[in-house]
């Protein structure tokens, strides 16, 4: 599918679009300068002679430039050379909310949890309705386990940007880690409509509603995931348990064979293949399955080897 656009006005007719993105550069909250030259709606626009000529004018400073080079550091995965950048850029200009915010960004970057949300706060305090600020402050508390304060973050990002279709995601996840799980179906379901491909949502939404004892349902969506990307051995373990809670011992079994001839050494298909052994008296195979499982430490499998094989 085509790379989605920040400049949607670009579909306007060549003239227009060139009016409006000038208003763009105009503004305050402008994007850098190399967001919007690498922007692939833009493509056909190089070569024309509007292009060339409104680009022969510096419509940034070197504040903003400094920002930009800084957010290209971070980008590129390099946030010392960010905050370097940063450091000289805050001593010119320190009520500027965006300096902040990349702050906030670089530190997380580099596990610096403390002085991000220093950083940020100090950004939502300066700019107080920028939903991408408050969208930065809840993943950091994702990140230190405050659910309940991440939540509340992508709830006003949410106010601030209802399209922010990722910020859903985030939220979902989020809503599932606090055992908010109709939220978090609601939210699933919604970003999935829109996102269909997204196999690591449509993922996690898969194992919430085995989570929640939705095994039909459940078992429909691991069997797509499995469909588009039938080397995936993980997608093949977590349908295993679905079929084991369902009593469907040899299907499980089936899907357990699969996933250890694509993943050797995954343990927990070694341990719940054991499991289903039992269940199928097959105390040879289950024993062989749980010693190996306890070879490769998988939680609980030394216990079950101990318990069931003499």
């Amino acid at each position: 599918p085509p790379r989605s656009t920040l400049f949607p006005y670009t579909t306007l007719f060549r003239s227009k679009a060139f009016f409006y993105l000038e208003k763009h550069l105009k503004c305050k909250q402008k994007k850098y300068q190399r967001v919007i030259k690498t922007d692939e709606a833009f493509v056909n626009f190089y070569s024309t002679a509007e292009w060339k000529n409104l680009w022969k004018k510096d419509w940034y400073s070197e504040f903003e430039n400094q920002l930009a080079e800084a957010d290209y550091f971070l980008s590129s995965g390099k946030p010392e050379k960010a905050i370097e950048i940063l450091n000289s850029a805050v001593e010119k200009n320190q009520s500027n909310a965006q300096v902040f915010f990349l702050f906030a960004k670089a530190q997380i970057s580099l596990g610096e949890s403390a002085p991000a949300i220093i950083n940020i706060n100090k950004a939502i305090e300066l700019e107080k309705e920028n939903s991408d600020y408050f969208q930065l402050r809840g993943e950091i508390f994702l990140k230190t386990k405050k659910i309940k304060l991440a939540l509340k973050d992508f709830e006003t990002a949410l106010q601030f940007n209802p399209a922010n279709l990722y910020l859903l995601k985030e939220k979902a996840g989020a809503e599932a880690e606090n055992k908010l799980f109709a939220e978090a179906i609601i939210n699933y379901k919604t970003y999935l409509q829109y996102m269909p491909e997204d196999v690591e949502a449509l993922y996690s939404y898969s194992c919430l509603l085995y989570e929640l004892k939705q095994y039909e349902e459940a078992n429909m969506h691991f069997t797509k995931l499995i469909e588009s990307d039938p080397k995936n051995a993980q997608y093949l373990v977590s349908r295993g348990n679905n079929f084991f809670l369902n009593k469907l011992y040899l299907s499980a079994e089936t899907d357990y064979n699969q996933a250890l001839d694509l993943d050797p050494k995954n343990a927990e298909a070694y341990n719940n293949r054991a499991l289903c052994r039992m269940f199928l008296k097959n105390e040879r195979g289950a024993c062989s399955d749980f010693k190996k499982a306890a070879s490769l430490n998988f939680p609980g499998a030394e216990e079950q080897l101990k318990k069931n094989c003499k």
